[in-house]
C-alpha cells in the first residue's frame, strides 16, 4: 500500500515536470514567450484595459521631451551668458570665516630669518 502511493506521487511529479518542462520548450521553440517582457501592468492608470505598448509612440514621446529639454537647456545658457545680477539682500546677517591656509612649508612664507 506504501509502495502503491509513493509511485503514484512519483508519477504525479512527474507530470507536473513535464508539463512545465513542456510550457518551456514551446516558448524557447517558438521564440515567443507566453508574455513579451515589456509587458507591464501600469499601476498609474488602473481602471484602465490592458494594452500592449507601442514601441514607436514611447520613442516618439521620449524624442519630443529630448528637444523640449535642449530647448529649455539652451534657453538657460543664453541667459547665463548674458550675466546674472546677484543682489544679496540678508547681507548684514551673513557671518563670513575665513582661515588662511598656511603654505607647503609652513613657515608663513618668508623664506627664512
Amino acid at each position: 500500500m506504501r509502495q502503491n502511493r509513493r509511485n503514484r506521487t512519483l508519477e504525479g511529479l512527474l507530470t507536473v515536470n513535464a508539463v512545465l518542462l513542456g510550457v518551456v520548450a514551446w516558448t524557447h521553440l517558438a521564440e515567443r514567450p507566453l508574455a513579451p517582457a515589456a509587458v507591464a501592468q501600469d499601476r498609474t492608470r488602473p481602471n484602465e484595459p490592458f494594452r500592449f505598448p507601442n514601441a514607436s509612440a514611447q520613442r516618439a514621446e521620449i524624442v519630443k521631451e529630448l528637444k523640449d529639454l535642449k530647448k529649455a537647456v539652451e534657453a538657460n545658457t543664453r541667459m547665463i551668458e548674458k550675466g546674472l545680477v546677484v543682489e544679496v539682500s540678508n547681507l548684514d546677517e551673513i557671518e563670513v570665516t575665513v582661515e588662511m591656509p598656511t603654505p607647503a612649508g609652513g613657515d608663513g612664507g618668508d623664506g627664512g630669518d
